[in-house]
């Protein structure tokens, strides 16, 4: 085995833990006044099952930064593998 397949090998191993099963689990021991504004809401989108590997992607729809567009993930080569890559340069 290569040494490139031995290390991706190795990190396709160590997944570390989703934390939000432990903050949605500490938000609701807070008393109500305590929690963060719109928290059913917010517990309701981070309590969504993430799509596993070759599951599909749900649809989204993203505005682009002038607000003049609307791009959505089925609009670009529909049943073709996508690959998605979010940034922050701040």
């Amino acid at each position: 085995m290569g040494l490139w397949a031995g290390v991706i090998g190795a990190l396709a191993g160590c997944r570390s833990a989703d934390p939000a099963g432990e903050f949605i689990r500490r938000m609701d021991r807070l008393p109500p006044e305590r929690r963060l504004p719109n928290w059913e809401r917010t517990r309701q989108r981070m309590s969504r099952h993430a799509p596993g590997i070759g599951e599909d992607a749900p649809d989204f729809t993203l505005t682009t930064f002038d607000g003049k567009e609307t791009i959505t993930r089925r609009r670009y080569r529909p049943g073709e593998p996508q690959v998605l890559i979010f940034a922050s340069w701040t």
